[in-house]
């Protein structure tokens, strides 16, 4: 187990100790309004490892066919049936950290800003872990399903790939609210509509470092979960629905501090612990309690429940 000392720490001027922090580098205000409610994130305690949710499916052929007003034969009847969809809880560990209350003496600091620092070191992460596990889950269900994906990756992203990835979803395109891209792809739109040399309305929005995206916002974030490495790097793009993922804080945060005695030094060890549970649109999670990231990155463990594509999480589109 590793332990922070006073060698840990850089012991500046009292003038230039400011107290500056890394912070995260990538865009995590993606949920709820800026996303218009695709990405959601709720408070939503529940017990046990899965949240379950079970639902009438459409009846099979249809409800309505032809009639026959001349002939009084028998016709088969059809079945209203249910099935259910698993959302997998998924519980996170923050720390543990510890360091001997000796270092923070060493710079003139009270033992106790060991809380604050970690406190704003902790929530930027666990809002981008909430925003990583939300994109890697549903852009591994979207990919398990052909009919809602859009392979552009023979070259960079165009508009018209925008509008085909649109297509897949037919009539109820109006249903996709919001565009997830990596900043990458985002940059490679502009310029592709920048070389088109549209004029009116378009070139204001692209002066403006906006491209034309069909009347959806574009949520840009580089998550590790819109790309894959290899001879070619591919992009993701998600044009998701309403609801289309959504993270539930399923169990309250707990956060402890305790002095450790015994060593050769006093500690101050502080640790914590919560849980989320992950849901997209029109799957079920078929892979274990408790998954990694692995396991929710796998388009495999996750099976389409709804009927209609149309009814799932959105479309998604490749480019290099």
């Amino acid at each position: 187990m590793e332990v922070g000392t006073q060698y840990d720490f850089i012991i500046y001027e009292d003038e230039f100790f400011a107290g500056a922090y890394e912070v995260i580098e990538q865009n995590v205000q993606v949920f709820n309004g800026p996303s218009r409610g695709s990405i959601r994130l709720i408070t939503d305690p529940h017990r046990g490892d899965w949240r379950k949710r079970s639902f009438f499916q459409t009846v099979s052929g249809g409800l309505i066919a032809r009639r026959d007003p001349s002939t009084d034969q028998n016709v088969t009847s059809a079945k209203l049936a249910q099935d259910d969809a698993k959302e997998p809880k998924c519980s996170r560990r923050i720390g543990p950290v510890e360091n001997t209350l000796s270092s923070f003496k060493k710079i003139d600091e009270d033992p106790r800003v060991m809380s604050f620092i970690l406190g704003q070191q902790t929530g930027p992460e666990m809002w981008q872990n909430h925003v990583n596990t939300a994109i890697m889950a549903v852009e591994a269900a979207l990919e398990g399903v052909v009919a809602l994906s859009e392979d552009d990756s023979a070259g960079t992203i165009t508009t018209n790939g925008l509008i085909d990835a649109l297509a897949k979803m037919g009539d109820q395109a109006a249903r996709i609210v919001a565009w997830v891209m990596h900043s990458k792809v985002f940059y490679d739109l502009v310029k592709e509509q920048k070389a088109l040399n549209v004029t009116d309305i378009s070139s204001v929005n692209i002066m403006e470092g906006m491209p034309i995206t069909m009347n959806r916002p574009v949520i840009v974030t580089d998550s590790s979960s819109l790309y894959t490495s290899g001879t070619t790097t591919q992009y993701s793009t998600l044009g998701l629905v309403a609801d289309g993922v959504v993270i539930r804080e399923s169990e309250a945060r707990e956060i402890v501090t305790e002095t450790i005695t015994g060593k050769e030094n006093l500690n101050l060890r502080i640790q914590g612990e919560y849980a989320i549970t992950v849901g997209v649109k029109g799957f079920d999670f078929t892979g274990s309690a408790n998954p990694n990231d692995a396991a929710l990155a796998s388009s495999g463990n996750w099976s389409q429940v709804a009927a209609d594509v149309k009814s799932c999480a959105g479309v998604r589109l490749l480019t290099s």
